[in-house]
């Protein structure tokens, strides 16, 4: 746990990220900065929000509070400009790759006026994600759910997914 001195003193920053290209971006800002540059995330005693901050060394140079819907608003616009980065997400998935999934989570489909089927998913730490599909897709992505259902009793399933958009 890393306790900083000063503001703050009163979280307990659990979760520390040592942030390498932060540390030079901050020394030509601020040149006398000396220790490692860290993000440190703190949950609020009563749950009900966070705290991130950023560290040099054991020294918080500031921190920003943000309750459940700041937090969601924040991770959907650092979401936007990561798929603005020039190194993408991976296209496809390599044989053995680990994902950080979640077992059942609540979905559900809709169709707005005149617009391409939707699938919608909960995610517990991005919130609901939306995909829309063209009539095509997703037939193949019922017909590929119901083909690993059925053999979900027999062995691993394989991909079996559109190829991917370039």
């Amino acid at each position: 746990m890393h306790r900083p001195r000063g503001r703050g003193a009163n979280l307990s920053f659990d979760k520390i990220i040592l942030v390498s290209s932060a540390h030079r971006f901050a020394q030509r800002v601020r040149p006398n900065l000396m220790g490692d540059m860290k993000l440190g995330v703190a949950m609020t005693p009563n749950k009900q929000g966070l705290s991130i901050a950023l560290f040099d060394g054991d020294t918080m140079l500031g921190q920003v509070a943000l309750d459940a819907a700041a937090l969601e608003k924040h991770i959907q616009a650092l979401g936007m400009r990561r798929s603005e980065m020039a190194e993408q997400v991976a296209p496809t998935l390599e044989p053995g790759a680990r994902l950080f999934g979640l077992e059942n989570p609540a979905w559900l489909t809709f169709m707005d006026d005149g617009g391409p089927p939707n699938l919608a998913l909960r995610h517990a730490c991005f919130g609901w994600l939306s995909f829309a599909f063209s009539p095509e897709s997703a037939r193949l992505l019922g017909v590929s759910l119901v083909r690993i259902a059925d053999q979900a009793d027999g062995g691993s399933p394989q991909y079996r997914g559109p190829p991917p958009r370039s």
